[in-house]
């Protein structure tokens, strides 16, 4: 992550990537969602005057729902779900990350009203369900997060970091799921 000294630094850099002429819709999305931790975390201790950041926040939310970044938006979802599904093995704490951000992105930075094509929210609100009900499917035997492992910036209300339900599980076993290699079934 970027250490940037402001949340205007931030949201700068931001509004670049997402302007970039990068041609890979998916690698403009990522690197953007890449930052909006450290913006979530700087702007709960930083002072920014209300009408910037809602001037960041509409600018955002044109831009993500430009067709191209719109696309990358949902290969990020697409990511997300992935892992989802690799929940019982090695893929719920990236799965957790991704729908932490992706949390961050709906409750602090989008401005739904500013979206001018409403399939856009309806597809998200699907997409996350789709990723929540995986989670809660998966949580019954996907390794546990270790407290240490959660990313200082988490909400508790983001469930999904203590769903897990073998919190017991011993760390061999643990181990030997998240190390495991797509080969270890063939």
């Amino acid at each position: 992550m970027s250490d940037f000294s402001h949340p205007r630094d931030y949201m700068n850099a931001i509004i670049e990537k997402l302007e970039s002429k990068n041609p890979r819709e998916g690698a403009r999305v990522k690197s953007s969602f890449s930052l909006l931790p450290s913006l979530f975390l700087h702007l709960s201790s930083s002072e920014v005057p209300a009408g910037e950041l809602y001037e960041f926040r509409v600018k955002f939310t044109q831009l993500i729902s430009d067709s191209s970044n719109f696309m990358g938006l949902y290969h990020y979802l697409g990511d997300c779900s992935d892992y989802a599904e690799l929940g019982r093995l090695n893929g719920y704490e990236p799965a957790c990350l991704m729908r932490s951000v992706l949390q961050i992105f709906n409750d602090e930075f989008v401005v739904w009203d500013e979206v001018r094509r409403a399939e856009i929210r309806g597809g998200f609100a699907e997409e996350i369900a789709d990723i929540d009900q995986t989670l809660r499917e998966v949580s019954d035997e996907a390794p546990p997060v270790r407290e240490d492992d959660i990313p200082k910036w988490v909400p508790e209300s983001h469930w999904w970091w203590h769903a897990p339900q073998q919190q017991d599980m011993s760390e061999d076993e643990r181990k030997s799921r998240l190390e495991y290699d797509h080969w270890d079934g063939v």
